[in-house]
């Protein structure tokens, strides 16, 4: 799953990654820019164990508080992964689990 932070509107990034991704045989979900938190939740909800590539321009919108939100249908398990896409070099407000 492909989704920009909440605010961020520069999803171009996203759609290169999402049709390399299609390329190699691999199927994403890209969700539209600007993505709400509630409409992120409400696609990781519907995935048994996904993997969420969340992207920022900055690293001011990589709210490291993005990474530790549960899905209201489940509790997140180990085999979720969630991932910052920045081209900002990472910093302590950004983080990989």
């Amino acid at each position: 799953m492909l989704a920009c932070v909440p605010g961020e509107l520069h999803e171009l990034p996203l759609v290169v990654l999402d049709a390399a991704l299609k390329t190699a045989g691999i199927t994403a979900t890209r969700l539209d820019a600007p993505t709400p938190g509630s409409v992120l939740d409400e696609a990781v909800a519907g995935h048994p164990h996904p993997v969420i590539g969340l992207h920022a321009i900055t690293p001011e919108r990589a709210d490291p508080a993005l990474f530790d939100r549960s899905p209201p249908a489940r509790q997140r398990s180990p085999s979720d992964r969630v991932g910052a896409l920045t081209p900002s070099p990472p910093t302590s407000r950004t983080s990989t689990r």
